[in-house]
């Protein structure tokens, strides 16, 4: 099995997949709603993470990942993958890139996952790999 990242450019192409797999996500951290296609197209073009990338799996699109400047990992529509290609997936962002240093009470020192608190398959996933559960995190509601 041949697993890859491919970096976020931008092209049209990828623009089109990342929104599609926007309205493919069941579990949402950080929007309510979907955004336009407009919003969305500015939103990449604008990248604002330190890397994003589209996980190829055998030349076939299987979800995206993105870094931030907190060491922050998302990755997005990849409960359905096997563990081991989840935890090849992390190899390659340790590989392609090395968590930013420390900021006490800023950044932690090494990479960590935000995973939606209602996807317990992906949580269960990372901890088979040998991630531990760190927090949840608790918003209020806007009214």
């Amino acid at each position: 099995m041949n697993i890859q990242l491919e970096t976020v450019v931008p092209t049209k192409k990828q623009v089109i997949y990342l929104y599609n797999q926007l309205n493919l996500r069941a579990y949402a951290i950080s929007h309510e709603q979907i955004p336009s296609y407009t919003t969305h197209k500015e939103f990449v073009e604008n990248n604002p993470y330190r890397a994003w990338f589209i996980i190829q799996i055998d030349g076939k699109s299987s979800g995206d990942v993105y870094v931030q400047t907190d060491n922050s990992v998302g990755l997005n529509n990849v409960e359905d993958l096997d563990v081991a290609i989840i935890k090849a997936v992390i190899n390659l962002i340790r590989k392609r890139l090395t968590p930013l240093p420390a900021i006490p009470s800023v950044r932690y020192k090494d990479f960590f996952f935000n995973v939606s608190v209602a996807n317990t398959k992906l949580g269960d996933k990372l901890v088979k790999i040998g991630l531990k559960p760190s927090q949840i995190t608790y918003i209020q509601p806007t009214k």
